[in-house]
C-alpha cells in the first residue's frame, strides 16, 4: 500500500484545537494586561485628585464627606469655568483626621496627623507641622 504525504482530518482538526488554545490564552493575558493598565491609570488619577484633600481646609472637616470642589472653597479659591467645578465636584472623599503623638510625651513643636480619605481608592496621608513659638 502506497502512503501519500496530505494529513489526515484529524490531524487538521488537532492541529486547529491546539492553535485555538492558544490564542485563547493569549487573549486572556492580553485582557489582564488591560486591565492592571486601566487600574494604574484610574489609581494615579485618584492619588492626584487626593492631593486636593489633604489641605488646611481638610483639618476642618473632620467626619464628613466632601468633594474637592468644597474643599477648595474653603480655602477661599474660587473656580470660574463650569467644566472644571462639574469635574472638581465628582471627586469626593469621606476624610477622618487624627492627632497623633510624638515624643513620648515631651514638648516639641511638631503635630503629627493623620488623614484617613475613604472613596474609590482609599488612601491615608500623614500630615507634620511644625509649630515653632519663642
Amino acid at each position: 500500500m502506497k502512503r501519500r504525504g496530505a494529513f489526515t482530518l484529524i490531524e487538521v482538526l488537532i492541529s486547529v484545537l491546539i492553535i485555538a488554545i492558544v490564542v485563547v490564552g493569549i487573549m486572556r493575558i492580553q485582557r489582564r494586561d488591560i486591565d492592571v493598565a486601566h487600574y494604574i491609570s484610574r489609581r494615579s488619577q485618584q492619588v492626584l485628585a487626593n492631593s486636593l484633600f489633604v489641605g488646611d481646609a481638610a483639618m476642618n472637616a473632620t467626619g464628613s464627606k466632601k468633594s474637592a470642589y468644597d474643599l477648595l472653597r474653603m480655602e477661599h479659591i474660587e473656580v470660574r469655568n463650569d467644566l472644571t467645578r462639574k469635574i472638581l465636584k465628582k471627586f469626593q472623599r469621606r476624610i477622618s483626621v487624627r492627632d497623633l503623638s510624638l515624643g513620648g510625651g515631651l514638648a516639641l513643636p511638631l503635630h503629627l496627623r493623620s488623614i484617613g480619605l475613604k472613596g474609590d481608592f482609599s488612601s491615608l496621608y500623614y500630615r507634620l507641622k511644625y509649630d515653632y513659638r519663642p
